[in-house]
């Protein structure tokens, strides 16, 4: 995890990045090329994908409607456990796909 305390950090964070964008330039794009880019978005479309129909089954295996309680009757507590579940379910499908 990256904690900048300091300007001085800053500027180094900075300093990496604008190195690394530098040498990216320099060997000519490789994360840009058609092949590349096509399966990111392939596999980004699939974990949205897998994403959505884990969402629906939860939904459907809860004895009620999630959408309704945290959307129309506001409740929090339930929007912070389904926030859990889908951080939980996101990160499963990322490392499957990876």
């Amino acid at each position: 995890m990256l904690f900048v305390n300091k300007p001085l950090d800053f500027l180094s964070v900075a300093a990496q990045g604008v190195s690394l964008f530098l040498m990216e330039i320099m060997m000519g794009f490789e994360s840009l090329k058609p092949g590349l880019l096509l399966g990111s978005a392939v596999y980004a479309l699939l974990g949205v994908l897998i994403f959505w129909l884990c969402f629906i089954v939860i939904d459907k295996l809860t004895p009620y409607n999630l959408w309704e309680e945290i959307v129309e009757k506001q409740n929090k507590a339930l929007g912070m456990v389904v926030a859990a579940m889908s951080l939980g379910i996101c990160i499963i499908v990322a490392a499957a796909i990876h």
